[in-house]
């Protein structure tokens, strides 16, 4: 089963070029699932996406706080029934069953805060939800605010904070593939030039050893910028479900 998936954080879907743009991303691909994350909506009304290229998803969502925040999952009906959903203040999870298969793929949308020690939290959160989730096929995706060493990041500190640190060893303890975008590194850029220019891997896919032994091929790719500090990245995997 071919199936593309595209993450994004997108700083903000509360405008009308905003949504031209996102539904420009969604036609333009055969999109399978979508990850968003920081919608600053407080709310998510189903008439926000009665558009007829958002109609053949469904969607979860969870609100921003004030201006702050905001995750939407969306997935072709066509393609996946909801088994199970869990939406936390840093993510989105969701267990989608693949239709026409005895399979599941459990899916964590996930945008990070920005303190460390908050982070850090997150991570272990993770990491409790993972060790005691028995479907074989996982994917972690989003916004993670994290490095896991300093060739991710270009400018600023050369220092890896210990939230970092703590990103690498959980992404080696629960064995999980860390997907590399074929067409550059960086992910986000503080939209600065000269010696004031940050760039970082921000973003990333993460894949359980079981899906990614599963996919016959699968492949990262950073899409071009559109209106956020954060570049929307596109996973494509021909999965060969039992």
């Amino acid at each position: 089963m071919l199936m593309n998936c595209i993450y994004w954080n997108i700083r903000g879907l509360d405008s009308p070029g905003k949504k031209r743009i996102l539904k420009s991303i969604i036609m333009s691909d055969n999109l399978d699932i979508l990850l968003i994350q920081e919608t600053k909506l407080e709310s998510v009304h189903p008439s926000l996406l009665l558009n007829s290229c958002f109609k053949p998803y469904i969607f979860l969502a969870n609100s921003a706080t004030g201006s702050m925040g905001g995750i939407m999952t969306l997935w072709k009906n066509s393609k996946f029934d909801l088994i199970s959903s869990l939406a936390t203040h840093h993510s989105i999870i969701a267990v989608l069953r693949i239709i026409g298969t005895n399979e599941s793929i459990y899916i964590i949308n996930v945008y990070a805060p920005h303190k460390v020690i908050d982070t850090i939290k997150m991570l272990h959160c993770i990491s409790n939800l993972l060790d005691h989730i028995h479907i074989p096929f996982k994917i972690i995706a989003g916004n993670f605010n994290m490095i896991t060493n300093l060739a991710e990041k270009r400018g600023g500190i050369q220092k890896l904070d210990k939230d970092s640190k703590d990103f690498f060893t959980t992404i080696e303890n629960l064995n999980l593939i860390d997907i590399p975008t074929n067409n550059g590194t960086f992910t986000w850029n503080n939209r600065r030039g000269g010696d004031q220019k940050f760039a970082s891997q921000l973003d990333r896919f993460l894949l359980s050893e079981a899906t990614y032994l599963t996919s016959l091929e699968t492949e990262a790719r950073i899409l071009p910028q559109a209106g956020s500090d954060h570049w929307p990245i596109s996973h494509d995997s021909n999965f060969q479900w039992s």
